[in-house]
């Protein structure tokens, strides 16, 4: 049984070690072992706040002509952080595959170096003081702050998504942004199963368990997106939540954040279009809503130009194919003819094909016609043999030579036109 000791501590408690020796050839059984007692180690923490580091100390043995030597080496984790009980088996997991990969990439290096054991498993423990970051932090673009349309709940505790919707459900006159307002409301709610932070896709799960209607969008460059839109169009309890670096806000006029244009008072949640007549944007409703939730942006560049320049210039090596078929009848039984039905009573069967190569002069390089059985196995390998040589053929370095109908200059492209630029 694997059991940790204090080792070192630093910092008045902030930071400390605690040590396993162990005797372990399988990393992977030494995790299977390890990881419950790391569980139990965390979990009891009076004050869950923590950053983890996992390192194991592994000796290889390498052979040098008749001698075996040894030699241990110390392989570490990244700095994981554990703000909830439900993230120490997650968190314990990538630590544990980060030591994996480093020291399969180790062993695969070609040093000819061999695992033998792991002789200890160390286990780093920092207070993580979240007074530097968190939900309380977060700041908005000043372009969406300043419609005020928007409430941002403060939290330390990753609970912003269930304050947010305490927000909206029991509203405050003052101190909005305070969390401790809505302490009292989180316990009114079924949150079985429900993790914190809180993920998108857990969404349809809260909303099912608490009979909620909840939409949630994003931002990017001061642009509102819709991220996922709620089917539940019969609840009452409709509430719209905006996501920004991970944190929740509730969006307590969803008008007035998106209006950016004088006479435009009513918008569409599914689409973001906006109208200046509550009934247009009733009657552009009833069409939208059948489609999935978009942001439809239209470009800055009014001018429409070709740019795939690539396509212009012709292929080094053509290749047309063409298959020839017939149809069999297959053997099946009808279903009832009460219902409309689909069912297969033909195939096609390749029975021949044809294709020819030829270079960018149009002149015939290699042709090829089969008829027979195995058609489509015997095409793609005629063509994998055919592709191998025109490889070849396309790498070797021919001399240039000049097309009379091109205009050349030193300063421009004669493909796309475009101005050469240093560097």
């Amino acid at each position: 049984m694997i059991r940790f000791e204090p080792y070192r501590s630093s910092f008045y408690g902030f930071a400390r070690t605690l040590r396993a020796s162990v005797n372990y050839a399988d990393l992977h059984l030494l995790y299977r072992d390890a990881r419950d007692v790391i569980r139990n180690i965390l979990s009891t923490d009076t004050l869950l706040r923590l950053r983890i580091i996992i390192c194991l100390q592994i000796l290889f043995v390498k052979r040098v002509g008749e001698d075996e030597i040894e030699q241990s080496f110390y392989f570490c984790s990244y700095a994981e952080r554990i703000l909830s009980v439900y993230q120490i088996n997650e968190a314990i997991q990538r630590a544990f595959q980060k030591i994996f990969q480093s020291a399969s990439t180790f062993v695969r290096g070609g040093s000819g170096w061999v695992l033998k054991r792991v002789l200890f498993i160390d286990l780093h423990i920092g207070r993580y003081r979240n007074l530097r970051g968190g939900c309380a932090t977060i700041t908005l673009p000043p372009k969406i702050k300043n419609k005020h349309a928007l409430i941002n709940v403060q939290c330390f505790d990753g609970r912003c998504f269930l304050y947010a919707v305490c927000a909206k459900l029991y509203p405050v006159k003052k101190h909005a942004q305070r969390c401790s307002k809505y302490m009292h409301a989180t316990h009114t709610f079924n949150l079985k199963d429900i993790q914190f932070p809180f993920e998108i896709r857990q969404i349809k799960k809260f909303e099912k368990q608490n009979a909620l209607k909840i939409n949630i969008f994003g931002i990017e460059n001061s642009d509102i997106f819709p991220i996922y839109m709620s089917k539940a169009i019969s609840r009452k309890n409709e509430i719209d939540l905006l996501l920004y670096k991970n944190h929740y806000f509730l969006i307590k006029s969803f008008n007035r954040l998106l209006n950016a244009h004088r006479g435009v008072h009513h918008f569409c949640k599914n689409c973001l279009n906006g109208f200046q007549r509550e009934s247009s944007l009733i009657a552009h409703k009833k069409v939208c809503l059948t489609n999935k939730p978009q942001s439809v942006r239209m470009p800055q560049d009014t001018t429409l130009k070709f740019t795939d320049t690539s396509k212009t210039i012709k292929h080094g090596v053509i290749v047309i194919a063409d298959f020839e078929t017939i149809t069999v009848k297959q053997a099946t039984a009808l279903p009832s003819t009460s219902k409309s039905f689909n069912t297969i009573i033909e195939t096609h069967e390749p029975v021949s094909y044809g294709f020819i190569v030829i270079d960018a002069n149009d002149k015939i390089l290699y042709h090829e016609y089969y008829a027979g059985s195995n058609v489509v196995s015997r095409f793609l390998n005629s063509l994998k043999r055919v592709a191998q040589k025109a490889i070849e053929l396309i790498q070797i370095n021919n001399p240039m030579q000049d097309n009379e109908n091109i205009q050349y200059s030193k300063d421009t492209c004669c493909i796309c036109g475009k101005k050469f630029f240093e560097g």
